[in-house]
């Protein structure tokens, strides 16, 4: 994945998932992404709800959290914006993220990108270009 420069990796990967999430240094940014292979087959109609399922319980802790309904793009990938509220220091910033399904063969890949309100337009385009120009290996072992 083509992530910025002195963005620093977390690792949360556990066995029958991938999780790799980098962090801008200066915390107003994050890229993650996350595969695996679903307990059970899922049906291309309720990929979008199944998904919405996924992001609520990935981020509904987040204060203020908000989510608008998944989005079907014409390469078949699902797209889901969602908001929150961080606290820095004695402020409270909006946070402003997408996250973005691809089913490969049997895996899934959800790829997320956010930063907090006033640099989601800097990074914006950056992480579209991420986001169109990533392709995950339907091959990919996952430990």
């Amino acid at each position: 994945m083509d992530v910025p420069n002195g963005w620093k990796l977390i690792d949360k990967s556990q066995t029958g998932e991938l999780l790799l999430t980098w962090n801008e240094q200066a915390g107003r940014a994050t890229i993650s992404v996350n595969i695996f292979v679903p307990p059970s087959e899922i049906p291309e109609n309720r990929l979008g709800d199944v998904f919405a399922i996924i992001v609520k319980g990935m981020y509904d802790g987040q204060p203020d959290f908000e989510m608008k309904a998944p989005v079907v793009e014409a390469s078949g990938n699902i797209v889901i914006i969602w908001t929150s509220t961080l606290s820095v220091g004695n402020k409270k910033i909006k946070f402003q993220a997408n996250s973005r399904l691809q089913r490969r063969n049997n895996k899934i890949v959800i790829l997320t990108f956010g930063a907090i309100e006033p640099k989601f337009a800097e990074f914006k385009d950056y992480f579209f270009k991420i986001s169109n120009n990533q392709v995950i290996n339907a091959e990919l072992a996952i430990p």
